[in-house]
């Protein structure tokens, strides 16, 4: 017998959802989304004809590998977090360790995630990523030096120069006065 599952339940949470600056070796400069939670019901028959339901939880990517490339909206299971909802391992030894479904999982979770990512508008990204940004600033986890000025590392990301002109133009005059006092 075949491996299966079907959905039953989807449920998306962005209750903790914020945009950041992300670059390292294998990923330049961008703006990536974190906090977004997708949560599954589903139900699985393994190889020997046996049914179970599972609860699957997944999260935006953990991104400290600085050679591996991520981009803005990966997410992974949220156990390796220490969510304890999250059912993905049972599921695997339900499963004998058969990928599959978990795969299928995950991609249908990224998909979530980036429809969100996309229908999030420019300007919402860049305002959050200067925020978080500047509170990574704030709490001494960038170097205290010119080059590594918030503001100028997420519009650099976005392809803006950090010139009045060009801020007021693509955004509007109230919005700059947001940007330039982030």
């Amino acid at each position: 017998m075949k491996t299966s599952f079907s959905i039953e339940s989807v449920e998306t949470f962005d209750d903790f959802v914020s945009f950041s600056l992300f670059e390292n070796a294998a990923t330049p400069a961008c703006i990536v989304l974190d906090g977004f939670q997708v949560d599954m019901d589903v139900s699985v028959t393994n190889k020997n004809g046996d049914s179970e339901y599972f609860h699957i939880v997944f999260q935006t990517e953990e991104r400290t590998c600085g050679m591996r490339a991520f981009n803005e909206w990966g997410m992974q299971e949220a156990g390796g977090f220490g969510c304890d909802a999250d059912q993905s391992l049972e599921m695997l030894r339900f499963l004998d360790d058969d990928y599959t479904v978990t795969n299928a999982l995950r991609k249908e979770a990224t998909k979530l995630a980036r429809e969100y990512y996309e229908n999030t508008s420019d300007l919402d990204k860049l305002l959050s990523a200067i925020e978080s940004e500047k509170a990574k600033d704030d709490y001494g986890y960038m170097a205290d030096d010119e080059n590594n000025d918030h503001l100028t590392a997420v519009l650099r990301a976005f392809d803006l120069e950090y010139s009045e002109d060009a801020l007021v133009k693509r955004f509007g005059r109230d919005v700059f006065k947001k940007i330039r006092n982030a």
